[in-house]
């Protein structure tokens, strides 16, 4: 996967203005605050995606998942982020670098052995000044105003405050669902005395119930259930995407790399013949190619350097960087990942199809399209990495 500083942003600037000379602003100053991401999240077992990359790295609309917390984290002010990702760190480093062209300044953290998400937050806060740490689990998207959290957690003098999702108006056995916390964490240092030095250490299991036993002041910070987007598996990674398709398309800061044609962006650099149709929320990336009679029906997205040959439908899908649709081939509510191709004629519905950056080969595994093993037999005749149904 190409790092920001060789590849697009996606359709939708940044609203920061300037972002690399912010960050050089800083100069010496000492910073107040600072983000850790949590990127080493867990496995999700089955789902091929897993062999792919690390999750909070998926491409999600010409940008990497991760990149949409970054610029969350902005929007608060936070100009310093810690990313926490263990064995996968030359792979963030190498896609995000520096982090000057979202307006931070990143710095990456490595335990050699496994050390938990609380254990994960005190190494990195031993490498910074900071007194206030924004914490957050590598796979989401937050919604909500990040600015208006911090300035709750600071008018309270808790040692964490904790975000929590509002079940409201869902009742289980007669009673209030309890409040589910969401992976957002505002941490003053003081609190990081209670997390040992070695060994692996938990947040949400062990920490937080350590602070409560020793009277330390943990606060709830309340947000409604859709404040927050987590991918947890290939339907959460696809509603992602149809959340960035759609801030994609209202925003008022389409980058003038891309044009809107009817409700869908292209790149300038993109090919789409003239009698190729574009229907709905669709992205159409940078040196693409729309070849004559292909349909895309949105929500989808095509990746960098895909290409639509001749009378092929994509519909509802998240084709990714290289992939090719060969002609009259079908490609129904499928993720397609990097460099895979679906030969001509075949159909391919419901699937996650692809190659594992980790030794290059063909995952023969059909999935379905919300991460379930489906157990079915590659059809005969058919590309390899890809399964199909008629």
């Amino acid at each position: 996967m190409a790092g920001f500083e060789d590849r697009q942003f996606g359709p939708v600037r940044s609203d920061l203005d300037e972002p690399a000379a912010r960050v050089r602003s800083l100069g010496g100053r000492r910073e107040a605050r600072r983000g850790v991401i949590l990127a080493g999240v867990h496995a999700w077992g089955e789902s091929p995606l897993e062999q792919v990359c690390a999750r909070p790295l998926l491409p999600v609309v010409g940008r990497p998942l991760v990149s949409y917390l970054l610029e969350w984290l902005c929007s608060g002010g936070i100009t310093e982020s810690s990313i926490c990702a263990n064995s996968d760190t030359p792979a963030f480093q190498s896609c995000l670098a520096s982090g000057e062209r979202l307006g931070l300044r990143l710095s990456y953290v490595e335990d050699v052995m496994p050390r938990g998400p609380a254990g994960c937050l005190l190494d990195a806060a031993a490498k910074c000044g900071a007194d206030t740490f924004v914490v957050l689990d590598g796979a989401l998207i937050p919604q909500f105003d990040l600015a208006a959290l911090i300035e709750a957690h600071d008018a309270s003098g808790a040692a964490v405050t904790m975000v929590v999702s509002d079940p409201r108006g869902r009742v289980e056995g007669g009673r209030e669902a309890k409040l589910e916390p969401v992976g957002i964490y505002v941490v003053s240092r003081a609190a990081l005395a209670h997390i040992p030095e070695r060994g692996y250490q938990d947040i949400k299991e062990v920490w937080i119930p350590r602070l409560y036993e020793s009277g330390v002041r943990v606060i709830p910070y309340v947000v409604d259930r859709d404040a927050t987007l987590r991918v947890v598996d290939a339907a959460s990674y696809v509603a992602a995407c149809n959340w960035a398709l759609q801030r994609s398309l209202r925003s008022d800061a389409i980058s003038d790399e891309y044009l809107r044609v009817g409700q869908s962006l292209v790149h300038r650099s993109a090919e789409v013949a003239a009698s190729a149709r574009l229907v709905g929320a669709v992205v159409v990336g940078p040196n693409c190619r729309i070849e004559a009679a292909a349909t895309v029906v949105g929500p989808a997205t095509i990746g960098q350097g895909a290409r639509v040959c001749r009378n092929a439908v994509v519909s509802g899908s998240m084709i990714w960087s290289g992939c090719v649709v060969g002609p009259q081939a079908f490609v129904i509510q499928s993720i397609l990942v990097d460099q895979t191709s679906v030969e001509a004629g075949d159909t391919v519905r419901g699937t996650v199809l692809g190659v594992s950056v980790m030794d290059r080969s063909v995952s023969s595994r059909e999935v379905d399209y919300w991460g379930e093993m489906s157990g079915r037999p590659r059809p005969k005749g058919m590309g390899v990495g890809f399964a199909a149904a008629g």
